[in-house]
């Protein structure tokens, strides 16, 4: 079997795209709250959506937020391009994320933290509905260290 290499675009998504997103969203249990189109970017090739992730601004920190990767493209790389590309693009020095994936994160520099913004706690307790809150963590980049 050969396994063709796919051109991946990060983009802005258009308002046909952010329909996409948003479905995905929904399918993947993901953060779906305060929903607007400026805060996306999406991965796509060949004018499909493959994957999205997002910016979310609180009054006392930044978030990366709703990254998701449809099924048949995960483990290529797609994911972490969106969150890299993500950190480049946002002003703040730190990001939160809340994640029930903390290795994966890890690799790309957050670290598990016991800070926890007031604006997060509900998405803390977002999170725990769909899992066993001790698997729910709370991680922190500070764009400097990098």
């Amino acid at each position: 079997m050969i396994k063709a290499e796919l051109e991946i675009e990060i983009a802005q998504p258009t308002e046909y795209e952010m329909e996409i997103v948003r479905q995905l969203t929904k399918d993947f249990e993901l953060d779906g709250e305060e929903f607007k189109m400026g805060q996306f970017i999406i991965a796509k090739s060949n004018n499909r959506v493959l994957g999205f992730g997002r910016e979310k601004k609180h009054q006392d920190c930044t978030e990366i937020s709703t990254i998701g990767v449809v099924q048949a493209y995960r483990n290529q790389g797609i994911g972490k391009s969106i969150v890299t590309e993500l950190i480049k693009k946002i002003k703040s020095d730190t990001i939160f994320i809340v994640t029930v994936i903390p290795d994966y994160f890890c690799q790309i520099g957050f670290k598990t933290t016991s800070e926890l913004p007031e604006s997060l706690k509900s998405k803390i307790e977002f999170c725990a509905s769909f899992c066993n809150s001790n698997s729910v963590n709370i991680m922190k980049l500070i764009k400097s260290t990098l």
